[in-house]
């Protein structure tokens, strides 16, 4: 469909992107008029494909040209794959088909054929594809009460303000809607500094990897009505939703227990620090390192033991969630010998630092450039307090061949990933292939390095000054 500029205002500036919208536009109705123009009927052609700009997985595509309209219908495949025409306005002329999922296509795009085959003959084109822009968000959104009232006691007749703390995780910007309610049907609304409600009762979070992600504070202000009886107590929950992906991108804080002449519940105590300490599980396994917040493990080799230090309450049983996204070769557990993905831990007879081990593997093979996160939810017992540790994001890449010894980078295809997810990494090679692993804990590591070809040539400076001794 012909995609029109946005009309200006006197005194706005006129871009390069206004103007090349405009010769797109034109550009594609010249085309339209030319397929108008061809002769109905005769042998199959393609004359051209619409829209002339980017074509993305999953857009439509105007296939242009003449000897579509037969009884028989159309074959017509992109890269291989078949996909189901519609006809256009004229059946003859134009066809319409989605871009499926075609695989292998790069940021850089994929050059792909597209055949359309009937009883009039056959004709084929090739164009590039490129992936799918994303347009709703993934990720993780943790909602904790950071800061309470500072009064000393709550009173019946008495407005009080709870400070919240939203940290999202995800791949796209995103605008969250809020709502806070009490149990007991108490007033709870969102506000700004100054206390005044906020329509409407939403907060936008860039899109940001782990483990910081990006957060936000969010005030609630809750209204206890004159005449309850003390001890009266309801429970508060602070519910931040995605606008765009409302069923799966939800985070609901665990509970802030309120009671009319009791003091105002505090804060969680739970913290849980990064990077973890990486031990092996068998002395055949190559070493771990942690460099520049990252931590390396070898791959098709067993479990390495992640040991993350949680800071936590005596007397308190909490109970461990481990979240862990499906990922080819990949796995996670709080068992070394099975799959886990809960456990539950206390109660210690006094506060302290306690260990949380996670068992992490990546087999021969994994997946490349692709990120596993996971994250540990400790929530108390009975209570209000929970916490989640920053996600961790690992990846994997291997050795296009085996070779005697040397120091590798990987090739550039793999370059240009988020910061706290897999950026390049060194390959070591001692005459057979090996796979790597890195396990991003900060959000500060990025670093880029010239692909080598192979090892009479010393890896970038870059690189040597960040691993000495390479």
């Amino acid at each position: 469909m012909l995609t029109l500029p946005t009309k200006v205002q006197p005194g706005d500036i006129i871009t390069s992107e206004f103007m090349n919208a405009i010769v797109d536009a034109c550009n594609e109705l010249q085309q339209k008029v030319v397929a108008l123009e061809a002769p109905t009927g005769g042998r199959t052609q393609i004359t051209s494909l619409l829209p002339s700009g980017t074509k993305r997985i999953g857009d439509e595509l105007h296939v242009i040209g003449q000897g579509f309209d037969v009884t028989s219908g159309n074959i017509v495949t992109i890269d291989g794959i078949g996909v189901v025409p519609a006809f256009g306005a004229d059946r003859d002329r134009e066809l319409v088909v989605t871009i499926p999922n075609v695989q292998g296509v790069t940021a850089a795009g994929k050059s792909v054929t597209l055949l359309v085959s009937n009883t009039n003959g056959t004709d084929m084109t090739n164009f590039a594809v490129f992936p799918a822009v994303a347009t709703v968000p993934h990720g993780q959104l943790f909602v904790n009460m950071t800061t309470p009232p500072s009064d000393p006691q709550l009173l019946a007749g008495q407005s009080y303000t709870f400070i919240y703390t939203v940290q999202a995780i995800t791949d796209l910007d995103e605008t969250y809607t809020l709502s806070a309610a009490v149990t007991t049907g108490w007033t709870a609304q969102i506000v700004n500094a100054s206390d005044t409600p906020i329509t409407p009762a939403e907060i936008t979070l860039a899109s940001a990897p782990a483990p910081a992600g990006s957060s936000q504070t969010v005030r609630v202000r809750v209204s206890i009505p004159n005449g309850t009886a003390t001890g009266t107590s309801g429970v508060l929950r602070l519910t931040v939703t995605s606008k765009r992906s409302p069923s799966t991108l939800v985070g609901i804080s665990g509970g802030e227990t309120i009671q009319v002449g009791a003091a105002p519940p505090a804060s969680g105590p739970i913290t849980i620090t990064v990077p973890p300490t990486v031990l092996r599980t068998s002395t055949t396994q190559p070493s771990a390192t942690t460099t520049g917040g990252v931590v390396r493990i070898g791959g098709g080799v067993g479990n390495y033991q992640l040991s993350f230090s949680a800071q936590i309450k005596a007397a308190t049983t909490y109970n461990l969630v481990l979240t862990a996204m499906s990922v080819t070769g990949w796995s996670a557990s709080f068992s070394a010998a099975s799959a886990s993905l809960t456990k539950t831990l206390g109660p210690f007879g006094a506060d302290g630092q306690q260990l949380i081990d996670v068992f992490l593997q990546a087999q021969a093979g994994a997946a490349q450039r692709h990120s596993l996160s996971h994250s540990e939810q400790l929530t108390k017992e009975n209570s209000n307090e929970s916490r989640q540790s920053p996600s961790l994001a690992v990846c994997s890449s291997r050795l296009p061949r085996s070779h005697s010894g040397g120091v590798y980078a990987l090739p550039r295809a793999l370059h240009g990933s988020p910061r706290g997810r897999c950026n390049s990494a060194i390959l070591h090679s001692s005459g057979s292939q090996r796979a790597w692993a890195e396990l991003a804990a900060t959000s500060d590591y990025r670093w880029r390095c010239e692909r080598r070809p192979w090892m009479d040539e010393r890896p970038p400076t870059r690189v040597r000054q960040r691993y000495p001794g390479i």
